[in-house]
């Protein structure tokens, strides 16, 4: 796998940062609240070892919104929640809807960890699509509830030419509730090259 170097890693990191305070920024209206973004962490892992990470981190998620990307890059996004997180914010976004928090179904609670999850997942890919000046598609998100090992298999085997994993850790604050997402991103062997070269010509521009 082509390797990015230190200042490569450095423009997709504020790639991302970007693109998650965009999102961070639409989200506030969705919730009524100001919020605080802390700036994202950024792991890449080879695809022997995506396997390993994620089992590292099966027992904590409790749901995940899955994403497909379809451009000159494409790949799959994985928004995954813990329990504690999922219900964080859907009470925020039913509180701002409803002038109070309520109890919500899981179909509710589905509805807006979905839309959170295109909000997040579009900031940070559009955001790197515009960089690398490509027009990107999505496919529909969907949920999936009480992730297992089985889920992860498929995930992975779905397309043997996604050839390594980045892993995107942040902490959005508000109301003083601290909600902790990672965002998993299986990216094709060819986005490295093509972001390459992307940074070399915005530089060169």
């Amino acid at each position: 796998m082509t390797e990015l170097t230190d200042f490569q890693t450095d423009v997709l990191c504020e790639c991302i940062n970007i693109g998650v305070s965009q999102a961070a920024s639409v989200l506030s209206e969705l919730v009524g609240e100001a919020i605080e973004l802390e700036i994202p962490s950024i792991q890449t892992v080879k695809l022997n070892s995506v396997r390993e990470h994620l089992d590292g981190h099966c027992q904590k998620w409790h749901s995940c919104v899955l994403l497909e990307f379809m451009s000159k890059f494409s790949g799959n996004a994985v928004l995954i929640f813990s329990e504690e997180s999922a219900t964080g914010w859907a009470s925020l976004i039913s509180a701002n809807q409803f002038g109070h928090e309520i109890e919500l179904t899981s179909d509710m609670q589905n509805d807006f960890l979905l839309e959170i999850g295109n909000i997040i997942i579009n900031g940070c890919i559009g955001n790197i699509s515009n960089l690398m000046e490509v027009e990107c598609h999505f496919s529909i998100p969907h949920m999936i509830n009480r992730i297992t090992s089985e889920l992860l298999d498929d995930m992975l085997d779905r397309d043997q030419s996604q050839h390594f994993g980045m892993i995107i850790t942040t902490t959005l604050k508000a109301k003083g509730k601290a909600i902790s997402t990672d965002l998993f991103l299986t990216l094709k062997e060819g986005f490295i090259p093509f972001f390459i070269k992307s940074i070399e010509k915005f530089i060169n521009y």
